[in-house]
């Protein structure tokens, strides 16, 4: 992560040009922790965070992967997405 900027809360620049002021990254954070905050209400708990996300994300790849869906392609638009949204990189 030492080539990303720091978590900019405020930011709301997307790689569609649908760059909408209203959804920004801290909103985008607030959507993942809210779906996060389901997991205690189907059995699931951990107190790591970091674990708890990627738990999630494993588990959308097997939903997606039972809708047909390739994972890593989807792993790859996502990621695009996210630096894109994130920022500029830091070189060096």
């Amino acid at each position: 992560m030492k080539f990303l900027p720091p978590h900019d809360p405020d930011r709301f620049e997307t790689i569609d040009g649908l760059c909408d002021p209203g959804q920004t990254n801290g909103k985008r954070a607030d959507h993942a922790k809210k779906a996060l905050a389901a997991f205690p209400q189907i059995g699931y708990t951990d107190d790591n965070q970091t674990a708890v996300v990627s738990d999630l994300i494993c588990n959308l790849f097997h939903y997606a992967h039972g809708l047909g869906s390739d994972p890593t392609k989807i792993l790859r638009s996502a990621m695009r997405s996210f630096y894109a949204e994130a920022g500029p990189l830091k070189i060096g």
